[in-house]
C-alpha cells in the first residue's frame, strides 16, 4: 500500500513539473513572438517598398496571431504577459 501511495505521488509530482516546465516554454515562445510582432510592425513603418512593408507587416500579423493563440492556452487567472503593440 505504501509503495502505491509513493509512486502515485510521484507521478503527480512529475507531471505538475512537465506542467510547470510547459507554461515555462509558452511563455518565452509568447515573450518571442510579442518581440517579432513589435520589430517587424516597427520595420513596416520605415519600409520603402510595399511589397517590403507588406510581408512585413503579415509576419507581424502571424505572431500576434500566434501570440494570441498561446495566451488562450494559459488557465485563466494565470499570469501572462501582455505587451503593447505600437
Amino acid at each position: 500500500m505504501s509503495h502505491c501511495r509513493s509512486t502515485s505521488v510521484a507521478v503527480i509530482q512529475a507531471n505538475e513539473v512537465l506542467r510547470m516546465s510547459s507554461q515555462g516554454q509558452m511563455k518565452r515562445e509568447l515573450r518571442e513572438f510579442r518581440r517579432i510582432e513589435k520589430i517587424c510592425t516597427s520595420e513596416a513603418e520605415r519600409a520603402c517598398m510595399d511589397l517590403e512593408r507588406i510581408g512585413l507587416l503579415k509576419v507581424a500579423e502571424d505572431c500576434r496571431r500566434a501570440g494570441d493563440e498561446i495566451e488562450g492556452r494559459f488557465p485563466k487567472g494565470a499570469a501572462t504577459f501582455h505587451f503593447s503593440r505600437r
